[in-house]
């Protein structure tokens, strides 16, 4: 299972699916292919939508942000090997 987190804290968003993990990777920037962790803000949210990312990721991202400028999610898997 892939859980979506706000970063620094224990506070999960929801599960994501292989190929929301998949969409959310492949729009936003990474630093390294080791990062897990993306700024989300209005802006980002907007991009996301107009690529089209699945109704949950958009919600969750969407509920995670509420009415803050923006915020730090990162994912997580609970298979210890799983890579994307």
């Amino acid at each position: 299972m892939i859980t979506l987190l706000e970063k620094g804290t224990t506070r999960a968003l929801g599960t994501l699916s292989e190929e929301e993990l998949r969409q959310l990777i492949d729009a936003l920037e990474e630093e390294n292919s080791l990062d897990r962790d993306y700024y989300i803000d209005r802006q980002t949210l907007d991009y996301l939508r107009d690529r089209k990312v699945t109704t949950n990721l958009l919600r969750l991202l969407e509920s995670g942000l509420g009415q803050r400028r923006g915020f730090d999610v990162e994912w997580t898997s609970d298979e210890p090997d799983f890579e994307f």
